[in-house]
């Protein structure tokens, strides 16, 4: 009889633990967490994918992504940005000098989301982000002119406003992937100087050229190529 009870108990005992577990797993999923932070995530999908060759798989605009969480939806915030330099050499017209070209680019973005459950692991979200980029591109030599060679810089700076519409997949109660397409519209002004460098000392120096600013307005649909790891903290 001692024999039964205590496999009653034992059994009682190991049911009961396993049910508080359960319940302890399950509201580890509805826990809402406030902040989280995110990766793009894509090239190192493209790679372990083995995907190779030209595709719609882009350089992310936003390498590093944060959200504040909260019952109602989302504050959510987007940085990212490319710098890149490199010299070259033309030897054209007896030019030996060694030049350089340089592309740097930073984007901003803020904005608010909504957010629905579809299940345990699946969410959608929804809202719009109010973006601000600049960008900046010099070639010390684009061209040759007589006894110049030509170079040019470019600056350009955006604004505009995107709505979003994305999916979430929860890996974890606290790892995700997501992905999200927008349609932004933006107004963008551009500037152009041209750069007259002597190849000799026998030449007259000539003044920088700028160019008129150009604006324009342009709207652009990006679709949901991009993937980010986020993890809540």
């Amino acid at each position: 009889m001692m024999k039964l009870w205590s496999i009653s108990i034992c059994l009682f005992l190991g049911t009961g633990q396993a049910f508080s577990q359960n319940e302890k797993a399950a509201a580890d999923w509805e826990t809402v967490r406030h902040h989280e932070i995110g990766l793009d995530a894509t090239g190192f999908i493209k790679k372990f994918t083995n995907i190779t060759g030209e595709s719609d798989f882009q350089y992310p605009i936003y390498q590093f992504t944060y959200r504040y969480k909260m019952n109602v939806g989302n504050i959510r915030f987007g940085a990212g940005g490319l710098y890149a330099e490199n010299e070259f050499q033309n030897l054209y017209y007896g030019d030996s000098t060694i030049r350089k070209r340089f592309t740097k680019t930073l984007n901003l973005r803020l904005g608010w989301e909504f957010k629905t459950d579809i299940s345990k692991r699946w969410q959608a979200f929804y809202g719009v982000d109010f973006r601000a980029s600049y960008g900046q591109f010099r070639d010390d030599n684009y061209t040759y002119e007589y006894q110049y060679s030509l170079g040019r810089e470019y600056n350009t700076e955006t604004i505009g406003i995107a709505p979003l519409l994305g999916f979430r997949f929860k890996i974890t109660p606290r790892l995700s992937l997501t992905t999200e397409a927008n349609f932004s519209i933006s107004m963008t002004k551009s500037k152009e100087t041209i750069k007259y460098i002597p190849l000799n000392d026998y030449v007259p120096i000539v003044e920088d050229k700028e160019l008129d600013e150009l604006k324009s307005i342009n709207g652009y649909f990006d679709a949901p190529l991009s993937v980010i790891l986020t993890f809540d903290i």
